[in-house]
């Protein structure tokens, strides 16, 4: 007899370390949780920074290219002003050219006609005159020396105005070539500036771009050991629910707070639509107010759902869990035990929710139940025993 008594002491003993050890596991394990999701937060925010930057920069390369593109074509349009220019600049050089040759040509021939003209006695100039066989004859010889002689100084005004107005564009077109040059040269310096913008820009962006690439793998590889530190508390958790209900009677979640707003059973969902079964209670409270554990247990999931919010899940053994949704603020982690009346949740309204308001649910062996049956009964085991019996009957 003293040796069971001796082996009982023993084994409930060691029960109870076990039990320490497996809450002071679970607390460890949260601090590494903390302290990964401080990691991932951090790496989070610098990820969304990074990509922001990158954003900007590649709006801004984009940019660049645009700039680029259109020096690129006030440069092609510099050029085919060039080549016109050079094309006028050499016809201009062949009228000249050609005017020059007329020019000397005519001060050849008027050179020569008034060197006989000079070379020739007067007498016989004279002679000539006077050899006209009459009056009408004389003053039309003279007259058609004359006009030879004005037609040749005429001749070569024109050619010689001809020149000046070619010379005038010769000078005309070579300023204007200068500034198309400079034109140029200026528009070739833009475009090397923005090429050379355009350089460091993409060197920016390929820092970045290795940045983002070692951010999402450092927040893939948080994501990782978070999972599995999850995995681990939750599994610790578990194994310390007792299958047995241990939770006693439950109280009212909402202290302070009577009115409800929608109960369970179907109904039309107010953000959906759909006709569904509304799987809970939901408590008018106001944003900000606490939303309590109905009964002692072990908290086994403190998350946000898309539709729940930020959402607490309870169990207290023996199959029997309840929920907490759409609360502003979660209060409670994850391996944590609470009693009766702990705060598990702030009242909010995150989630599939149209207003502050406490929903709570109740699940026995996985199914929902109307919270109001068992929040009303003061003894929860019997009404527990009840549904069982009546499980069974029904199968």
């Amino acid at each position: 007899m003293r040796k069971c008594i001796i082996i009982l002491t023993i084994f409930v003993s060691i029960s109870s370390i076990c039990i320490c050890v497996s809450a002071e596991d679970i607390k460890d394990l949260q601090e590494k949780s903390n302290t990964i999701t401080e990691s991932l937060t951090e790496s989070n925010n610098r990820l969304q920074a990074v990509q922001g930057q990158l954003s900007e920069n590649m709006q801004q390369l984009q940019e660049l290219d645009t700039q680029i593109a259109q020096s690129q074509e006030e440069l092609n349009v510099i050029d085919t002003q060039v080549d016109d220019l050079l094309k006028q600049i050499d016809e201009n050089e062949t009228k000249l050219k050609n005017t020059q040759e007329q020019y000397d040509k005519i001060q050849e021939l008027v050179d020569s006609r008034m060197l006989k003209l000079y070379a020739t006695p007067k007498f016989q100039t004279l002679q000539i005159l006077l050899e006209a066989k009459s009056i009408t004859d004389f003053l039309s010889t003279y007259y058609a020396i004359q006009e030879v002689t004005k037609a040749d100084r005429g001749l070569m005004e024109t050619v010689k105005k001809q020149k000046a107005e070619i010379e005038t564009t010769k000078k005309i077109l070579a300023e204007k070539k200068q500034q198309i040059i400079t034109s140029k040269q200026s528009q070739q310096k833009k475009k090397q500036v923005l090429a050379n913008t355009k350089k460091m820009r993409e060197y920016y962006i390929s820092k970045l771009s290795t940045e983002e690439q070692e951010l999402q793998s450092q927040i893939d590889e948080y994501n990782r050991q978070a999972s599995e530190i999850e995995a681990e508390i939750k599994l610790l958790a578990l194994n310390s629910i007792s299958k047995d209900y241990i939770g006693g009677a439950m109280i009212w979640p909402a202290p302070g707070y009577k009115t409800i707003t929608s109960e369970y059973g179907m109904r039309v969902h107010p953000v959906t639509g759909a006709y569904k079964l509304h799987t809970g209670v939901d408590i008018g409270a106001t944003y900000g107010s606490s939303f309590v554990a109905a009964a002692n247990g072990i908290v086994v999931k403190a998350t946000f759902s898309p539709a729940y919010g930020n959402m607490v899940i309870i169990d207290h053994g023996g199959g029997v869990q309840t929920l907490y949704a759409h609360g502003s603020e979660i209060m409670v982690e994850v391996g944590q035990t609470v009693s009766a009346g702990t705060e598990v949740l702030k009242v909010g309204s995150t989630g599939y929710s149209t207003g502050p308001h406490a929903h709570f649910e109740i699940r026995i062996n996985g199914q929902t139940v109307n919270p109001l049956d068992y929040l009303l009964s003061y003894d929860f085991n019997k009404k527990l025993e009840e549904k069982k019996a009546e499980e069974t009957n029904n199968s």
